[in-house]
């Protein structure tokens, strides 16, 4: 592609160059030669920063071209161009066709991950082979997308146990977007597979498996973040407090979408395990459609003594809502303390539960006769709102006290279409609702 033509009159001098940004940023291509330089890349402003009287052009500018790139400088050929042939230079840059996005290979035109992103900018896509790397990556803000070529399975960013595996904590918006990766091998003290705070990233097609939080969010902690998880599962992460597979916290509004959980532990010790799947607190709302909660445990740590609660999902002073969602085998076995809720233990929250179907889930004491079991299904201890829903198989069991096999309700739940089918409590002095147990009001229609 040849330059745009220039008129030569006399009035402020224009440095201009071109870069072939394919072959390489830094190659410039000034009346046809090229020169080498280096050029910041600043946007093109308007007509006021291209001149001022007689006076060179002091700020850079660049825009795309087809490839190439159009920056004010004096590395190469000077011509002199009047104010008139500036704005006619802007024109023609502007109303120009804009270049597409360049797109960055791993391993071909960068040997890591980390390095192709820190040499793409905004609108790029770092696209990468099958295989797995041994490294931590960071986004930095920047806008692209990071994809791999054949899908997760084949494609693994392995975190080697030497801290999150994968961050995003520069503001990054829904514009950077991770995709087709398995997250693994993440080991740190709060979020050991990824790390998300103050961003809003886009996370879709991956597989977040294998991480280890010392505290909280095994796979996943986010704090103060607003991202968004489709097509994702969440295999066998475990926190050592809360959030084994993902933990939210400070207004952290999670969207999943037909997402896996997948034995996710939550384990502590000396104190209490909550959300063997997920964990959200402090006005932190996750929402739910099409997802599934399989074999996921809050439990104590091996020999250690402790309540647990949410075998699935643990919420606390939010709302949490879940739509087609089935919860199968998720468990709660407290070691000498309460049991809250196999699947689903919303405490001081008011989910919104429709169209979902739970099976076998169970809160078990483990150490026999002692505390108090409740909601083998579901534990809600304020309002909420559930319709169209199926329970099957849940229990408490092993307790002191055990109420409610497959829902304890303690506040003002209403109860639309839901069907109960052997759902059972047993406790050593007391049990009580085998399928229900309200200690509110509560409505079933």
């Amino acid at each position: 592609m040849q330059p745009p033509r220039l008129p030569e009159t006399d009035g402020c001098t224009l440095d201009f160059l071109f870069v072939d940004r394919e072959t390489a940023r830094s190659q410039y291509v000034a009346a046809g030669k090229r020169d080498t330089g280096a050029s910041r890349s600043v946007p093109l402003l308007g007509a006021e920063s291209l001149c001022s009287g007689s006076n060179r052009i002091r700020k850079d500018i660049e825009m795309r071209h087809f490839g190439w790139m159009v920056g004010a400088r004096a590395v190469a050929a000077r011509l002199s161009v009047s104010w008139c042939g500036a704005l006619a230079l802007l024109a023609a840059l502007m109303f120009a066709p804009l270049a597409l996005a360049a797109d960055l290979h791993v391993p071909a035109d960068h040997a890591t991950i980390q390095a192709a992103i820190n040499a793409s900018v905004n609108g790029d896509t770092v696209i990468v082979a099958p295989g797995t790397y041994s490294e931590l990556v960071r986004f930095n803000g920047k806008a692209i997308t990071l994809r791999s070529e054949s899908g997760a399975g084949n494609t693994i960013i392995d975190g080697g146990a030497l801290g999150t595996t994968v961050k995003f904590v520069n503001a990054e918006t829904n514009a950077t977007v991770l995709e087709g990766f398995t997250i693994r091998n993440g080991r740190a003290a709060v979020g050991g597979g990824m790390y998300i705070n103050s961003a809003s990233p886009t996370i879709r097609d991956c597989v977040i498996a294998s991480n280890i939080a010392l505290d909280r969010g095994g796979g996943v902690a986010a704090v103060n973040a607003r991202p968004t998880f489709t097509d994702c599962e969440f295999n066998a992460n475990r926190a050592t407090e809360r959030g084994g597979g993902v933990y939210m916290i400070v207004n952290s509004d999670i969207a999943f979408t037909g997402c896996d959980f997948n034995q996710n532990e939550a384990r502590n010790r000396n104190a209490e395990s909550a959300g063997g799947a997920v964990a959200a607190e402090t006005s932190s709302d996750p929402t739910f459609a099409n997802c599934t909660f399989t074999g996921n445990k809050a439990e104590p740590d091996s020999g250690y003594s402790g309540s647990a609660r949410g075998g699935a999902v643990w919420t606390s002073s939010t709302v949490g809502s879940y739509d087609g969602c089935t919860f199968t085998n998720n468990e709660v076995k407290p070691r000498a303390g309460d049991g809250y809720g196999g699947a689903i233990c919303a405490n001081s929250a008011a989910p919104s539960v429709q169209n979902c179907v739970f099976t076998g889930n169970k809160v078990q004491q483990l150490q026999p006769t002692q505390a108090t079991g409740q909601g083998g299904a579901v534990y809600m201890n304020t309002s909420g709102l559930f319709n169209n829903n199926t329970f099957a198989q849940n229990s408490t069991s092993g307790f002191s006290s055990a109420n409610g096999g497959g829902v304890f309700d303690g506040g003002n739940g209403e109860y639309n279409n839901c069907t109960y089918t052997a759902c059972a409590d047993s406790g050593a002095n007391e049990a009580y609702g085998g399928s229900f147990y309200s200690s509110g009001t509560t409505t079933q229609t």
